[in-house]
C-alpha cells in the first residue's frame, strides 16, 4: 500500500542510533540542523512518527524544521529534502514523487522500487566487553572473578542459552556489569550488539547499538536447512536457532534480507498484542505463521523453552505452523482478538 511505502522509504533511513518513546516517536540525531545554518544535533533532537492514516511527521527540536506526508499529498519541498538528507537517491525520491500524483489522480501504481540489500558497518562492544569463555579463562588466571558475572551467567543458563555457540559477553563497565552483551554478527562481522539487563526493576531492559534492517543470527542460518524460524526477541531466537527482528515491527529492509535465504520462513510472533504487527507482516510477505499449543502458558519462544524444553518447544511450533492464508487470518482474529 502507498500509505505505507512512503513510511517504509523513510523509516528504513533514518539513523541507526535512535529510540522510540511509549508514544511512538522516534528520535534521533536530526539530519536537517547542518543544512540550515545550525550547528550538528547531538542530542537526538530529531523526531518522526508514522500517523494512524498511513503518513508520516517529521520535527526538529532544534532548528524547528518540519516535514510531512499523508495519502492524498503529493511530496512537499520539504519533505523531498528531508529525503534527500537521510540519503535516499534523487532516481527513488523522483519515483515516488511520480507515483504520489498518480496516486491522486486515481491512476495505477508503477512504483518498481530498486531492490537493495542493508549494508552494515563495523561497531565495537562496550569497552572491557570478554565472552564468556574468556571469562573463565581469565578467573583460572586471576583466582577470582566478579560477583555480577557469576549472577549474570547463572541468567543466561536459566534462560536455556548456549553462551558459547553465540558468543554471549559481558563487561565490568559501571553500566554493563548487571547485563549479557549479545553480539550482533553478520558475515562474521560484528555490527552491533543488544545489551539485557538481569535485574527485573530496570525501566531500560535492553540496551542496544544496531544499525537499522539487521536481523539477528543470519550467519547462522545454513543453506542445508530447509526453514527459518523468526521471532521477535534475541532470546526467543537463541532458544531454537533461528532469527529475530528485535521486536513486532519488521522493517522492508529487514524482510528484503530475510528473503535472501530463500526457504520457508515460519514466524512465530509473542502472544501480546504487539504480536500482531508480525503476523499481519507474515501475511504481506506471504510467510508461514505458528500459532504453538503453548502459547497457554507461554508468552514467546524462551519462555516455552525454559518450561518444556527445547525439543518439545521446537517440535510444537512445526506442528503448529500454519501456510494458508486464510487460516492464518482465521487464528489471527482467534488468538489477537481483532
Amino acid at each position: 500500500k502507498m500509505q505505507n511505502l512512503i513510511q517504509q522509504v523513510l523509516l528504513s533511513h533514518l539513523p541507526s542510533k535512535r529510540k522510540q518513546t511509549a508514544s511512538g516517536w522516534i528520535s534521533f540525531n536530526a539530519v536537517c540542523c547542518t543544512h540550515r545554518g545550525e550547528s550538528i544535533d547531538k542530542r537526538q533532537r530529531g523526531g518522526a512518527i508514522a500517523t494512524a492514516r498511513g503518513g508520516i511527521t517529521y520535527h526538529c527540536f532544534n532548528c524547528h524544521f518540519k516535514a510531512g506526508w499523508q495519502p492524498g499529498w503529493v511530496l512537499s519541498p520539504n519533505f523531498k529534502e528531508l529525503l534527500t538528507w537521510l540519503n535516499v537517491s534523487t532516481e527513488n525520491i523522483n519515483e515516488l514523487r511520480l507515483e504520489t500524483i498518480r496516486l491522486k489522480q486515481g491512476l495505477p501504481s508503477e512504483y518498481k522500487r530498486h531492490v537493495e540489500l542493508p549494508k552494515f558497518e563495523t561497531r565495537t562492544l562496550p569497552e572491557q566487553t570478554r565472552t564468556f569463555e574468556e571469562m573463565v579463562v581469565w578467573h583460572e588466571l586471576a583466582g577470582t572473578i566478579p560477583h555480577d558475572f557469576f549472577q549474570v551467567a547463572d541468567y543466561v543458563l536459566e534462560r536455556k542459552i548456549d553462551p558459547v555457540a553465540y558468543g554471549l559477553s559481558w563487561s565490568d563497565a559501571d553500566s554493563f556489569a548487571r547485563r549479557v552483551i549479545v553480539p550482533m554478527i553478520y558475515q562474521n562481522v560484528t555490527v552491533g550488539y543488544t545489551a539485557r539487563s538481569i535485574d527485573r526493576k530496570d525501566k531500560l531492559k535492553y540496551y542496544s547499538s544496531q544499525p537499522a534492517n539487521f536481523v539477528f543470527n543470519m550467519d547462522r542460518q545454513g543453506h542445508d536447512r530447509v526453514f527459518a524460524i523468526l521471532c521477535e526477541g534475541p532470546f526467543d531466537a537463541m532458544s531454537v536457532d533461528g532469527i529475530s527482528i528485535m521486536g513486532s515491527n519488521l522493517s522492508e529492509g529487514q524482510a528484503r534480507l530475510i528473503n535472501t535465504l530463500q526457504r520457508q520462513i515460519i514466524v512465530v510472533p509473542d502472544n501480546d498484542k504487539a504480536g500482531v504487527a508480525l503476523v499481519d507482516a507474515a501475511l504481506e510477505q506471504q510467510w508461514s505463521v505458528s500459532f504453538p499449543d503453548w502459547w497457554e502458558t507461554c508468552k514467546d519462544v524462551n519462555e516455552a523453552t525454559i518450561k518444556y524444553g527445547k525439543l518439545f518447544a521446537f517440535k510444537n511450533i512445526l506442528d503448529r505452523t500454519e501456510t494458508n492464508p486464510v487460516k492464518i487470518e482465521l487464528m489471527r482474529k482467534k488468538y489477537f482478538k481483532t
